[in-house]
């Protein structure tokens, strides 16, 4: 018995697209939110002057609440403008000239009023911050002096240091997510810049990027012109606690499950960016969004994996998110062999039922099962089985994961050694969980 490469592939490619797209625009002028954004399923929601989100999606989200919500004040808008205005005057007819004034001027104009000085502010740097506040701003423009407040939002910072065309202050916490005006004020007078600092959820020790970056070899003597194969993706979402081998694999550890890889929902920001860069060895991997829908996506040729290296991320430039780049995103695994099943043989092996895997060698976070149970010749797919392992050598395949088992079966199997990527994303201070997979493919004939 023999096979071709082409019999099975990785489950995941490109046209799978388990998730929800938020697109987040930066608009130059404030806008309010208007019932003329409801237009081709997208919904337009200021959630704060001048930031707009796009909200589109083919799964339900808790955005489309906070959409409703935002769109409620539509209803009966017509009939909020007519007569908007007070009438208190009375008829003409009616109209009595009561005025008993003799025109005795008695102002003794005693002016103690001083006067109020305009205060410029040209810039605030960084533009952005997480919302647990913190974070050290400098606001150039002036003039500044010792009585200098600086608001963000609603929020007060705290003052460091003042000159007088400078201030330096700590941002306080906010419970606004998005864009805010930054305000100065001093004993002389104030200042606004309009939405000119950025506020994102601390995500602190969640998960702010997802993707995978593997590659595939084949072993045993039984394949028919396998060729070796990888691919990368990745993209960036809003914040949650899975880690990727959760999200994609299984959702907890040393288990197996059914029909889960890859088909786990994601809400991806969309930052408008064409092509992004990995970098490992004075080697760029280049990934591209070819549908602009926030992911990222290469077939890898030889030479772009390389095992046990550290990958990073180069500068993400981005019209409405603040450029980032990721030191350390991804540590690619060694080199590993699997003993059993006896995949790495000239021969198909055969495994019962409940049939164990032997590993070693693997310095990696995870050790990563996926098995496709199909009938033969005809590969009528039976059942499509994944399982996330702790990297302890052993682990044996636990029966009644099948749905049946005959035998005269195959089952296709790609053992994997998976690093969790841990690079940090600035602008959030999320962890961008991009993994790294070396898997080596075999098969097996059920019995």
């Amino acid at each position: 018995m023999r096979f071709t490469s082409k019999d099975w592939g990785r489950p995941l490619t490109s046209s799978v697209r388990p998730y929800t797209t938020i697109v987040v625009e930066t608009l130059s002028t404030p806008t309010k939110i208007s019932c003329d954004n409801i237009k081709n399923n997208r919904i337009t929601v200021a959630i704060q002057s001048g930031d707009l989100v796009n909200i589109s999606s083919t799964y339900p989200s808790i955005f489309f609440a906070l959409a409703i919500s935002a769109l409620a004040g539509c209803i009966g808008m017509d009939k909020w403008n007519e007569g908007s205005g007070l009438d208190t005057g009375t008829s003409p007819d009616t109209f009595i000239d009561t005025d008993t004034d003799t025109d005795t001027d008695t102002d003794t104009d005693t002016d103690t009023d001083t006067s109020v000085i305009s205060i410029g502010i040209d810039s605030v740097s960084p533009e952005y911050g997480i919302s647990s506040g913190g974070e050290t701003v400098t606001i150039t423009g002036g003039p500044f002096d010792n009585s200098a407040t600086v608001t963000f939002g609603n929020a007060v910072g705290t003052v460091v240091s003042v000159s007088n065309n400078s201030i330096e202050v700590t941002t306080p916490i906010s419970s606004i997510y998005g864009l805010v005006d930054v305000e100065v004020t001093t004993n002389s007078g104030n200042g606004t810049l309009p939405s000119a600092f950025t506020y994102w959820e601390d995500a602190q020790g969640g998960t702010g990027a997802y993707g995978e970056f593997y590659w595939v070899h084949y072993v045993g003597g039984y394949w028919n012109n396998a060729v070796d194969f990888g691919a990368g993706w990745w993209t960036v979402t809003a914040p949650n606690n899975q880690e990727f081998w959760e999200w994609g694999i299984a959702p907890t550890v040393d288990t197996c499950v059914s029909d889960y890889a890859y088909n786990q929902p994601l809400n991806i920001y969309d930052l408008d960016v064409a092509d992004t860069v990995f970098r490992a060895n004075n080697r760029d991997v280049t990934l591209t969004d070819p549908d602009g829908s926030g992911v990222w996506l290469k077939d890898l040729t030889n030479g772009d994996f390389i095992q046990n290296s550290s990958y990073s991320l180069g500068e993400v430039v981005s019209p409405s998110f603040p450029p980032f780049s990721v030191n350390q995103l991804m540590q690619t695994p060694t080199s590993f062999s699997v003993s059993q099943p006896a995949i790495t043989g000239q021969t198909v092996p055969e495994v019962s039922r409940s049939f164990s895997f032997q590993w070693n060698g693997s310095n990696a976070d995870k050790i990563i099962l996926l098995l496709e149970h199909l009938t033969y010749p005809d590969y009528t797919p039976i059942d499509s089985v994944t399982c996330a392992l702790t990297n302890d050598g052993s682990f044996t395949v636990p029966g009644g994961i099948w749905s049946s088992w005959s035998a005269g079966e195959v089952v296709f199997m790609h053992v994997g050694a998976l690093n969790e990527g841990t690079g940090a994303i600035e602008f959030n201070n999320s962890t961008a969980r991009v993994a790294s997979s070396y898997y080596l493919a075999g098969a097996a004939i059920t019995r």
